[in-house]
C-alpha cells in the first residue's frame, strides 16, 4: 500500500496541474486556455433570414424560399433528420433566394437548414415540411367477376388508371412485375383463383385484386366445398367436405399434393389438429371429374398455463418437513430440552459452557485503528481520483468544442455566446479538478504518513515480542 499510495500521490500532483485553469487573452483575436490556443473572429450583428417559406411540395420534391437583409452568399442543407446530411444546395449571392429540391422520397418528413455569411456577419435559419405520398393506380376489375359458372369463361381485366400495366397469376399466388402481363382475355377452362394488380410509372402499385372462379361444366362433377372455410384457428378442427352432384365420391389428401383415385376416400368428418393443406375433388362414373378444392388451414394453439399438470389440475406446492428442534440450555443445572416434536431427551444432562475470549491488547487495538483509517483514506482517495478523471475528460472535451467549429476553418470559432458558455464551463470544471485533486492528494498523504506509522508500529510490537520470549 505504501507504494501504490505514493504513485498515487504523484499522480494527484499531476491532476492538480491540469485542473488549475490558466488562461491568457490576446488583443481581439485569440486566447491561451489551458495549453490550447483558440483563435477568436469578432462578428457583427446576426444576418436576419426571413419569409422562410416551401412552395410547389410534391411527392418527390419541394422548392424553399428566404429573404435576406443584405446581399449575402447563402446554402440550403436538407435531410430526413435534424442533422440535414442528405443534401446540400449553393443558393447564390442575393436578398431573395429560391431553391428546388428534386429526387426526394416520397411521404417523408424532410428537415431544411439554410446558412448565410459574409465576412464579418452571418445568419441561420432552419424549417421542415412534408412530401407528398404518391398517388395509388385504380385496382384492376375483371369482368365476368368470380363465381360458379356452367362452363370456361374469358375474363377481361381493366384500371381506371390510364396508362397502367396489369400483371395477374392464376395460381393463387400475388402477382409482381416479374408476373404474367395482361394484353388481353384470358381463358378460365376450370375452377381457377385469379389475382391481378396495375402499375404505373410515377405512381403507387393498386392493391391486389382476387376474383375466384369455380367452373362447373355440364357432366362435370361439381367441385367439393368445405366446412369449415379455410383459415387460422386456435384450436383443432373437423372439417367436413360435400359436393352437390348426387352419388360422387370425393377424395382428398393432406399434405398439399395433388388428389387422385388412390388417395383417402372421403367418409367422415376430418379431423385438423396442425397446420394442414387440405386438397380434394369428386368424381362420379359418367361424368367428368370435378376441379381440386385446396383449403389451408393454420392452427396456432393458445399457450398452456405453466402451473397446470398433465391432467389440467394447478400444481400444489407440497409441504416441507417439520424438523424437530432440539436446544440445549446453559442454565445452573444444565438441561438438555427434548425436541419440538414431543419426544423425550436420552442420556444424563449436560452443562456447556462457553469459553472466555481474551480482549486485544492495548498495542494491537492502535494498530488495528492504524490499518482501518488506512483502508477508508485510500478508498475514498481512489473515488475522488475516478471523480477527477471524469472532470479531466468533460474538460478536454470541452475544450476539443472551442478548438474545433463545425464549419469553419479548423482553430476558428465563431463568438455567437457559445463559446463564452463553454469558457464558464471550463473554469469551473477546472477550479473543481484542482480542489478535488487538492483532496484526494492530502487523503493520499495521510494514507502514506499512516501507513508507514503502521508498519513502524508493527516492527517495535514484532521486536517487543521477540524479546520477551
Amino acid at each position: 500500500m505504501k507504494r501504490l499510495s505514493a504513485f498515487l500521490f504523484v499522480f494527484c500532483l499531476i491532476l492538480l496541474g491540469f485542473g488549475y485553469p490558466r488562461f491568457q487573452l490576446e488583443k481581439k483575436v485569440g486566447r491561451v486556455l489551458a495549453d490550447v490556443t483558440v483563435n477568436m473572429r469578432v462578428w457583427g450583428p446576426l444576418i436576419t433570414i426571413s419569409n422562410v417559406s416551401t412552395s410547389n411540395i410534391v411527392a418527390d420534391g419541394a422548392d424553399v424560399g428566404w429573404d435576406t437583409e443584405i446581399s449575402t452568399p447563402c446554402t440550403l442543407s436538407y435531410g430526413t433528420t435534424v442533422a440535414c446530411t442528405d443534401g446540400s444546395a449553393n443558393a447564390g449571392t442575393d436578398t431573395s433566394f429560391l431553391v428546388g429540391l428534386s429526387g426526394l422520397n416520397s411521404n417523408t418528413h424532410y428537415f431544411f437548414k439554410i446558412h448565410c455569411e459574409t465576412a464579418d456577419r452571418y445568419g441561420n435559419a432552419a424549417g421542415t415540411f412534408d412530401t407528398l405520398a404518391l398517388p395509388q393506380v385504380i385496382e384492376p376489375v375483371a369482368v365476368p367477376v368470380g363465381g360458379i359458372y356452367p362452363a370456361a369463361q374469358s375474363v377481361s381485366l381493366s384500371s381506371a388508371t390510364g396508362g397502367a400495366t396489369i400483371y395477374y397469376t392464376t395460381n393463387g399466388s400475388v402477382p409482381t412485375t416479374s408476373s404474367t402481363q395482361y394484353i388481353g382475355p384470358i381463358g378460365i377452362p376450370t375452377s381457377t383463383t385469379l389475382r391481378a394488380i396495375a402499375v404505373r410509372v410515377g405512381m403507387a402499385d393498386s392493391s391486389v385484386m382476387t376474383e375466384t372462379y369455380t367452373i362447373n361444366l355440364p357432366g362435370q362433377v361439381a367441385t367439393p366445398s368445405i366446412s369449415p372455410a379455410a383459415g387460422t384457428y386456435s384450436s383443432a378442427q373437423s372439417v367436413t367436405l360435400s359436393t352437390i352432384t348426387a352419388g360422387a365420391t370425393i377424395y382428398y389428401t393432406l399434405d398439399g399434393s395433388l388428389p387422385t383415385i388412390g388417395s383417402t376416400v372421403y367418409v367422415a368428418p376430418i379431423a385438423v389438429a396442425s397446420t394442414t393443406t387440405l386438397r380434394a375433388f369428386a368424381i362420379r362414373a359418367g361424368l367428368t371429374d370435378s376441379g381440386v378444392l385446396t383449403a389451408v388451414f393454420t392452427i396456432q394453439p393458445k399457450e398452456e398455463d405453466d402451473n397446470n399438470d398433465q391432467g389440467g389440475h394447478k400444481k400444489s406446492k407440497s409441504a416441507s418437513p417439520v424438523t424437530p428442534v432440539r436446544t440445549i440450555s446453559n442454565g445452573p443445572e444444565g438441561s438438555v430440552s427434548p425436541p419440538s416434536g414431543g419426544g423425550q431427551a436420552a442420556g444424563p444432562s449436560k452443562r456447556i459452557e462457553s469459553p472466555v475470549k481474551e480482549g486485544p491488547t492495548l498495542g494491537q487495538t492502535i494498530l488495528m485503528k492504524l490499518a482501518n483509517s488506512a483502508v477508508l483514506t485510500f478508498t475514498l482517495s481512489i473515488l475522488l481520483l475516478i471523480i477527477a478523471m471524469v472532470l479531466l475528460l468533460v474538460r478536454i472535451s470541452i475544450l476539443g468544442q472551442l478548438s474545433h467549429a463545425p464549419g469553419m476553418d479548423e482553430n476558428l470559432y465563431r463568438w455567437d455566446g457559445i463559446a463564452n458558455k463553454l469558457l464558464w464551463l471550463d473554469i469551473i470544471f477546472g477550479f473543481a479538478l484542482s480542489i478535488l485533486s487538492s483532496v484526494a492528494m492530502m487523503f493520499m498523504l495521510f494514507t502514506l504518513v499512516v501507513s508507514l506509522t503502521f508498519v513502524m508500529l508493527e516492527g517495535v510490537r514484532r521486536y517487543i515480542n521477540w524479546r520477551s520470549k
